[in-house]
């Protein structure tokens, strides 16, 4: 750039935030820019613009409830950080064209856009990538955890609020998550990830998930650069800690390898703030102990959700799903049969919730098949009888409390 002043301009160009970063890491090339320029997102009438002049280019004409529709598609992709300005426009007039041409029935209408083809655009990629709405409704899908359901809508509100206003989002989301096994606790994580990344709050729709042995060393001095790869390996995204309060297993003779690890964890929830969220999960009553071991990981906790365990009536809904989810139906009996021995298992000290109930069906569909090997009929195929639920189905007790 200094060599070839009258020969060579270089322009350096990306998202405002990660240019800003790079500049400041090179003060060399701050002092060699001659003019910086902004380049402002487009707002939702110049994107709507943008899509009428591609549709005056190809001659296409728009019902006025169609262009609506658009305009609604248009805000609410707007939300994400990861949203592409013109480039989405592109993206959304190439497949409104392509379902146009797939439903027209005659050539009348050739060059109208209908209301129809944009609602049957909406079923493209292009719409599910950049929307929150798929992920809510499988959150909302999901059987009980009304409190997190509750938690979770705030959340939403929150940033869509802040989005609408332009306003940087500084909550702090660092959690914990607090239940018994198979609360929900890990699939709640991954939908929280999907929907922080939709609503631009982190810019990559991911979950790392890892347990205290992922995080210690083996040797004194390597836990910190164990955790921190860990860490970078989650920014931008969301770090699942499960079983978090076994890191206190290495206190004592081993303090250093607890002291060390928590320390790089604290600073990196602190330096990566808008880059990183930290989940830490486990038992209740473990994770509390786990949370006062250190009063600046106490302080950097936003929110404790707690995962209560699953009633009786859910976890016969639970077991319902989960057969329908296999394409099979489950006649009254079976479902009667199947709450006894959920209702004697809930008595079972650990009992593992919707982990015990994964396993059940499993156990019920194996003997389902194995009794329907002769079997032609598909009614008689895709039904579960009282016949299939074994009453040795049981909970294990079990001294130790494992597997989330």
């Amino acid at each position: 750039m200094d060599r070839y002043k009258d020969k060579l301009i270089v322009i350096f160009a990306g998202s405002s935030k990660e240019i800003n970063v790079f500049f400041s890491k090179y003060t060399g090339l701050s002092s060699r820019i001659g003019f910086e320029i902004e380049f402002e997102d487009f707002s939702s009438k110049d994107l709507m613009t943008i899509f009428n002049n591609k549709l005056n280019e190809k001659k296409y004409d728009i019902e006025e409830v169609a262009s609506n529709r658009i305009r609604k598609n248009i805000e609410k992709a707007k939300i994400a950080r990861s949203f592409g300005n013109a480039r989405y426009i592109d993206d959304i007039f190439e497949k409104l064209i392509l379902a146009h041409a797939t439903n027209l029935a005659t050539d009348d209408n050739l060059k109208m856009i209908t209301l129809n083809d944009v609602e049957n655009m909406e079923k493209s990629d292009v719409l599910k990538d950049i929307t929150i709405d798929d992920t809510l409704k499988d959150l909302n899908s999901l059987i009980g955890l009304k409190d997190i359901k509750n938690v979770i809508d705030g959340f939403v509100s929150v940033l869509e609020f802040n989005k609408k206003l332009s306003r940087k989002t500084d909550f702090n989301m660092h959690m914990i998550f607090k239940g018994n096994a198979g609360t929900g606790k890990t699939t709640v994580a991954r939908l929280i990830a999907n929907i922080y990344y939709s609503l631009g709050y982190i810019r990559k729709n991911k979950v790392v998930e890892v347990q205290s042995q992922d995080l210690i060393a083996e040797w004194l001095g390597q836990t910190g650069p164990k955790t921190q790869a860990v860490i970078d390996s989650a920014l931008d995204g969301v770090l699942f800690i499960d079983e978090a309060y076994s890191l206190m297993e290495h206190r004592g003779s081993n303090a250093s390898y607890t002291a060390e690890a928590i320390a790089t964890l604290l600073k990196a929830m602190e330096d990566y703030k808008g880059r990183l969220i930290v989940i830490f999960a486990g038992y209740t009553e473990e994770m509390m102990q786990f949370r006062d071991l250190n009063p600046g990981l106490k302080s950097r906790i936003g929110f404790e959700l707690t995962f209560n365990d699953y009633d009786l009536d859910e976890l016969v809904q639970i077991f319902e799903k989960k057969v329908k989810d296999q394409e099979l139906e489950v006649d009254k009996k079976a479902i009667a049969k199947a709450k006894k021995i959920l209702e004697d298992a809930k008595k079972i000290e650990n009992f593992g919730n919707g982990r015990f109930v994964d396993n059940m069906v499993q156990r019920v569909i194996i003997e389902h098949a194995k009794r329907m090997k002769n079997e032609e009929n598909l009614e008689v195929l895709r039904l579960i009888t009282e016949e299939d639920i074994s009453e040795e189905i049981k909970a294990e007790r079990s001294k130790n409390k494992i597997g989330f």
